[in-house]
Formats: structure tokens, sequence, C-alpha cells
């Protein structure tokens, strides 16, 4: 059976019994929030950019999108495992939601959401782990759990491909990778 709620994390005071989840986060809850801070952090540091405010608004909303996966939520309640959920998210924003037209190819959220974790990896490493076919069938099984979770989700991935990503001038590749380590 299918989970009614997910959840971003647990709180480190959680305990078993009726009260297990006191201090937990949805999952919904826990994207839109950090969305909204990431946005936030973009305005404050270039208040014009509005490209780096709407990617970072993305990136923030997808980081954890792999958080909707059966392994992920049975990792949370049982304390135990690990799991794989950032590529998840970076496969969205690289591939697309399937819902637009054509594929997102927005790399600088797909590097910024696959290094939330780890750091941000050399470009050509991100060729081996988008071409994972395991990982990109789960994030396509994701897409309708995370759309009929939040209302917020399901916008955005309609209209995901609407988004164009930042492409640098020539010769400005320390301003690129700059911009890929603001979001």
């Amino acid at each position: 059976m299918k989970p009614t709620l997910y959840w971003a994390h647990s709180s480190r005071e959680s305990k078993s019994g009726p009260d297990s989840r006191v201090g937990w986060q949805s999952l919904a809850e826990h994207l839109k929030a950090v969305s909204r801070i990431a946005a936030d952090l973009a305005n404050d540091t270039r208040p014009k950019d509005i490209k780096l405010i709407a990617l970072s608004r993305l990136a923030g909303l997808f980081h954890d999108f792999g958080k909707y996966s059966d392994r992920f939520q049975r990792m949370l309640e049982t304390g135990s495992g690990t799991c794989q959920h950032s590529i998840h998210g970076a496969m969205l924003a690289y591939f697309g939601s399937g819902t637009g037209n054509g594929k997102a190819a927005l790399n600088t959220v797909m590097a910024s959401i696959a290094g939330h974790h780890a750091g941000l990896a050399d470009w050509p490493d991100y060729a081996q782990k988008l071409s994972n076919p395991q990982f990109k069938a789960e994030m396509e099984s994701l897409i309708p759990i995370a759309a009929g979770d939040s209302s917020v989700l399901a916008e955005h991935l309609a209209n995901l491909s609407r988004n164009t990503d930042y492409v640098p001038r020539a010769g400005l590749k320390a301003r690129y990778d700059l911009f890929i380590r603001m979001l």
C-alpha cells in the first residue's frame, strides 16, 4: 500500500509508538520551503537576475524528488539503510517530466541537484550518472506520485519544459561554474 503522506525527514527525537512521527516534516512542505528559501537567497544575491531566481526555485523544488520512492520512505520508517535520492531530481531537470513538449535540459539545475549532498562532479561524470536506466525509470514513476502529493509540484512538472537554462557567453566558463554553485 502506498503511503498517503510522504516524508522528507524524521526527527532525531523520534521514538517508536503512536507519537513516532512527532517532528517529522512532510516532503511537499519541505520541497516548497527549500524552493522558497533558494529563490529568496538568489534574490538577495542578485535581485535583478530573474533567471537565477527561477532556476534556484526549481532546484529547491526538485532537490529531494527521489524521496517520493518507496525505498526512501521505508528507510525513514525503519531508521536503517541508505537510499540514493538526489539523482531523481537531477534527471527530472535534465530529461524533463514528459508532460510538456521536449526535454528540459536544465543543466545548471541538474548539476546543483546532483551535487547537493556530494558536491559538484566533473562535467563528464554527469553523462554516466544520467545514463542509469533504473534511476530514470524510477524518476518517471515518481512524477504522478509527486504531482498527486502537491499542487505546486504538479504545476511545475506540467510547465517544466517552458523553462530555459542559463547559457554563458563565450569565454565565461568560470561564470557558468559560479552560477551552478550559486544555485
